[in-house]
């Protein structure tokens, strides 16, 4: 990293320094020697400005505005349903039980609730060959930083297990979906503590600061420890890297003023994001090894 602190910013706004740096000390140790390989590689301030870039636009901004946007609206039930069943008909962080529970007794506390993808469902979906190759850039840059992916036998294909969803209501769906909040593993198997990275959050106010994943139907397998891993890790590095969420909401934003994106989020996201200042530029995909 002696090369990033050598690093003259463009700008007060320039996030070269902050989220390569957020990378290098919160990547777990495989995919950070990945990271590490291609920044040792860098030579110029420019260089490094489109590494940078390339993580954001590659890999952070996906991540963030496919899931924030509005996913497929032709979306299967049967995901929601076995996340409902496993879960226990209930929120797994505060506790109420969905409006269709068959457990629903006067006094019960009840919600909508919503089954959340830990890695977000529009990137096992797409519409046409272009889209599929840029979801296929996007992951691959996933994958290149997070080889815990391909241990877990964890692909495109799986998008829609129960390891890769759990029960939320409404509002922390959303939160969940922006990284305002993660859940880190402790010692303890099933256990997770819920890291809030905005003050007052809503829901989480006064909420237990752990919660463990229970099992009520046995047919459908638990969160994945390493799936709930990933999504922490990207939160670590979101709330790392300055004002960097706001930055790419932002931008997403007006690509909706100029009538880019659909608000119903039915546009081809992926195809969008490869034409604009967001763009899936792919570096890190051809360095894959």
């Amino acid at each position: 990293m002696d090369r990033v602190d050598r690093y003259q910013p463009r700008n007060n706004d320039d996030p070269t320094v902050p989220v390569l740096r957020a990378f290098d000390t919160h990547l777990p140790a495989d995919g950070r020697e990945n990271f590490l390989r291609c920044l040792r590689s860098l030579e110029t301030d420019q260089q490094l400005h489109d590494d940078a870039e390339s993580l954001i636009n590659g890999l952070l901004a996906p991540m963030r505005t496919l899931r924030s946007s509005g996913e497929p609206l032709a979306r299967e039930s049967r995901p929601s349903e076995e996340c409902l069943k496993r879960d226990g008909y209930k929120c797994v962080i505060t506790g109420e039980f969905d409006l269709s529970s068959p457990n629903l007794k006067v006094g019960i506390r009840r919600a909508l609730t919503e089954c959340a993808h830990i890695i977000p469902f529009s990137l096992g979906t797409w519409k046409d060959e272009k889209d599929r190759k840029a979801k296929d850039i996007i992951w691959a840059n996933l994958v290149h930083m997070f080889l815990s992916l391909e241990t877990i036998n964890f692909a495109q294909e799986n998008i829609n297990d129960t390891r890769n969803a759990i029960t939320l209501v409404g509002e922390l769906h959303k939160c969940f979906g922006y990284f305002d909040f993660a859940f880190e593993g402790t010692k303890r198997p099933n256990e997770y503590k819920v890291v809030s990275y905005v003050p007052d959050l809503g829901r989480l106010a006064d909420r237990p600061k752990t919660v463990t994943s229970v099992c009520h139907d046995p047919q459908y397998g638990l969160p994945s420890p390493e799936l709930l891993e990933v999504h922490a890790t990207l939160a670590r590095i979101f709330h790392a890297s300055g004002g960097l969420g706001e930055h790419i909401d932002q931008a997403f934003e007006d690509l909706r003023e100029h009538h880019m994106l659909a608000t119903d989020g039915s546009s081809d996201i992926s195809s969008m994001l490869a034409t604009s200042s967001l763009g899936v530029l792919g570096s890190h995909a051809g360095n894959i090894e």
